[in-house]
């Protein structure tokens, strides 16, 4: 933290002169003392305002060590937007010197989460059992009412690399701003609390990023599942960063969000999360594209739930509404004209939702899935030809399938 005591000052000088080390202990005690104060000063200040809302810590002393702050802390303001939800100073003096005894993550994965049941806990399990070893996880609960917070700190007092954070609930933007001033590892991988990460995907980010130092974030492919874990379809984004970049800059978000895994210092120098939520991951690819490049692994790399209570279905509206100001934003950052999301062909109710998704399943062969939401589908709007069409297929696939299986012994 400090050096109070520095051996090269004991030796005797260019000009003939010795050095007094007492004195110089005692001018280094009283630099760091005043530069500690400073930081009391404005954490104080901080606290009293209205923004402030205390943050509580669950888990084991390596677990909590990953809260600390830094010399010049809320100087810049990036550093001030991670302020929501610190502890007080006293507390954050004590964990920054138990996280500097501590090896630093190579990974820390962030994962912030409200309501999470009843998928939490395998999202959970899925990034526990990765087979890349050197990472925290960073969880964030934003206020949940429901029993997430048992489960949350049931994982935290059994596995050590995971910090868990509280607090009120004040929405995504916030959650992950908390989370990513805590992290300490040199990469962030993000998570979402009802997906499952395949267990390779932290091996394969990591190696990618340390190959490739111009690429400052880097997703991949994913899987599209429903509530009962049944895959639907694919979901596959461009991989070459000159397409992902075209594409973000045409409105498309070609960056799956719980795929990421970016540098850390790239997004803090970026401002961090500062767009309104549902439209902050957009807002940052955008802002990181100005810095260097994204990229996509061609593997598949997480299995994402679809369900009609997800957040990218219900705030869809609000979603374009404010997708259309962040592209309006970087354009003008740019210096380019003026551009508009392509139009919207999303399913305007929720049977015509599952529908989506059944006739997704059936391009895919995924026949199961296809009759299941197809019946869903036909539940909501009987009258709808097309589902009828479209589980007749899956019910004529899915018998075909169950025909030339082999007959068991």
């Amino acid at each position: 933290m400090y050096c109070l005591l520095d051996e090269r000052r004991m030796v005797k000088r260019q000009d003939g002169h010795r050095d007094d080390g007492w004195c110089r202990l005692t001018f280094d005690w009283f630099r760091g003392f005043r530069h500690w104060w400073h930081i009391y000063v404005q954490r104080n200040l901080y606290l009293k305002s209205a923004r402030y809302r205390e943050s509580n810590v669950v888990g084991n002393y390596s677990s909590i060590g990953t809260l600390s702050i830094q010399p010049g802390f809320a100087t810049d303001s990036s550093e001030r937007l991670c302020m929501e939800g610190s502890t007080t100073p006293l507390a954050q003096f004590a964990e920054y010197i138990m996280t500097r005894l501590g090896p630093r993550p190579k990974v820390s994965v962030l994962m912030p989460v409200r309501n999470g049941l009843p998928f939490v806990s395998a999202a959970i399990q899925s990034i526990l059992s990765q087979t890349f070893e050197n990472f925290e996880f960073v969880i964030v609960d934003d206020g949940s009412t429901d029993e997430t917070a048992v489960v949350l700190e049931k994982f935290a007092e059994s596995d050590s690399r995971i910090c868990l954070l509280t607090r009120p609930a004040e929405g995504m933007r916030a959650a992950l701003n908390n989370g990513l001033h805590h992290a300490r590892g040199e990469y962030i991988a993000r998570m979402d609390a009802d997906d499952i990460a395949l267990p390779e995907r932290l091996d394969w980010q990591v190696e990618f990023l340390d190959q490739h130092e111009g690429v400052l974030g880097l997703g991949g492919q994913t899987w599209a599942m429903d509530e009962d874990d049944d895959v639907m379809f694919a979901i596959r984004c461009p991989t070459d960063p000159a397409e992902i970049e075209e594409c973000l800059l045409g409105g498309r978000n070609c960056m799956s969000h719980p795929t990421m895994m970016y540098r850390k210092d790239a997004v803090i120098a970026a401002g961090g999360y500062v767009d309104e939520y549902p439209t902050d991951d957009y807002g940052l690819w955008l802002r990181l594209l100005e810095r260097g490049q994204l990229a996509n692994l061609p593997r598949f790399v997480l299995n994402y739930r679809f369900h009609p209570q997800v957040n990218s279905i219900v705030k869809h509206a609000d979603q374009r509404r404010l997708g259309q100001r962040v592209l309006d934003a970087a354009c003008e950052r740019r210096g380019l004209e003026a551009r508009s999301l392509p139009p919207d062909n999303a399913p305007q109710s929720v049977a015509r939702l599952h529908h989506h998704w059944a006739m997704a399943a059936v391009r895919e062969g995924h026949w199961k899935a296809a009759r299941k939401h197809s019946l869903q589908a036909l539940r909501l709007e009987p009258g709808n030809l097309h589902g009828w069409w479209t589980l007749s297929r899956a019910l004529l696939k899915l018998q075909r399938s169950i025909r030339s299986r082999p007959a068991a012994d």
